[in-house]
């Protein structure tokens, strides 16, 4: 089994605190009632200052992606046409979810790196029928920040619904979902929340809801069926307000790594992610590292790099694993063994953590490159 000690600098799941691993082993307590659904409804609370809505936030027991199905698949329902913003991989699982309600969903699609001008998104919503659109805010497969705000606007003044998969980023990029005018999104516990995986959490503003009510074939499923959620949630406030059995630890962790997060501030806190972004992708430039996206548009939660070419970035990854206790990201899909992605979102976004990482990548290359000439001599 993997040493669970290495220092994890992938782009999620993160290292929690102690007070959130301190309410994961909290008996655990009854669902229901007075006892618990105060401390729910509280939760709610902070959640909807984390997303910037005034409508119920769902957490629910599942992973980003459950939270992005029930987000996706309830805002379209049956009879609602999508296109998503296809530039990294989990834009691609963004399009096979979109299609499971609408199989003649639209690509809209991007060299991975690259972000979509909000000028060609207007174009081809005014030549193509769209009710949805879908895009990923922070694709954690090719390190970009997509302009969800920009996007938005866009939408917004072509009747077009916007929905963001923000499992990536919530919590430590902005995504003010009313002032913004996005119709619904997601994210999961373990990312920029801080807390342990397990929950998924969905919501829609005003605008995802009318969208939602205005469909002549909602979305068939039942427990990812954000429909039920909002049912309960108004139907039965005080004793039962969600349709199944909740997963009662994991809410009371997430509790308190939410704490920590309005306590730091969420302002501060997206600016430290835009700091430490930045050293980050100073300290690979400094070691001959390319980066995938542009510093206009990169991610502030995680870097996606190239390695010289006398450096194989598998073997950097493992080495780090394995020698330094250090667990870094590797490429995904054609990327695979090519590059490597170094995350930095909540306690990773930090200075130091990263110093220490780019000390061992240091000693790591230094060890790769002292062995080169004696691998070539063998040949």
């Amino acid at each position: 089994m993997e040493n669970f000690q290495v220092e994890v600098l992938v782009p999620g799941p993160v290292p929690v605190s102690p007070e959130v691993l301190s309410a994961m082993s909290h008996p655990v307590p009854v669902h229901y009632g007075p006892g618990y659904v105060p401390f729910y409804k509280a939760l709610i609370g902070k959640l909807q200052k984390v997303f910037f809505t005034t409508n119920p936030v769902f957490p629910f027991g599942g992973s980003g992606s459950a939270a992005v199905d029930a987000a996706l698949g309830t805002l379209m329902g049956l009879d609602k046409h999508a296109a998503v913003i296809v530039n990294g991989f989990f834009a691609e699982r963004l399009t096979t979810m979109a299609r499971g309600y609408d199989p003649d969903a639209l690509e809209i699609r991007l060299e991975w790196g690259k972000v979509p001008d909000p000028a060609d998104i207007a174009k081809f919503l005014d030549k193509n029928r769209v009710d949805v659109l879908a895009v990923v805010q922070s694709e954690t497969s090719s390190g970009v920040l997509n302009p969800i705000k920009e996007l938005a606007a866009v939408a917004r003044e072509r009747g077009v619904a916007l929905m963001v998969d923000g499992v990536g980023s919530v919590g430590g990029v902005p995504l003010k979902m009313d002032e913004w005018g996005v119709a619904a999104s997601a994210t999961a516990s373990q990312k920029c929340l801080e807390s342990a995986p397990g929950l998924g959490i969905a919501t829609l503003s005003d605008i995802g809801w009318k969208v939602v009510d205005s469909q002549k074939r909602p979305t068939p499923g039942w427990y990812l069926n954000l429909r039920n959620w909002r049912a309960y949630w108004s139907e039965n406030p005080d004793w039962h307000p969600y349709p199944v059995t909740v997963a009662t630890n994991n809410l009371m962790a997430l509790d308190q790594s939410v704490n920590r997060v309005l306590a730091e501030g969420l302002e501060a806190r997206y600016e430290r992610h835009r700091r430490v972004t930045s050293h980050v992708r100073s300290l690979l430039r400094e070691r001959g590292f390319t980066l995938l996206a542009e510093d206009g548009w990169a991610s502030t939660t995680v870097t996606v790099a190239f390695p010289p070419a006398d450096i194989g970035a598998a073997d950097l990854a493992n080495t780090l694993r394995t020698e330094y206790g250090m667990f870094i990201g590797g490429g995904l899909e054609h990327l695979s063994g090519k590059a490597i992605r170094v995350g930095h979102l909540g306690p990773s976004a930090n200075e130091f953590v990263q110093n220490r990482l780019f000390a061992a990548i240091d000693a790591v290359m230094a060890k790769m490159r002292a062995k080169a000439p004696q691998t070539a001599a063998h040949r």
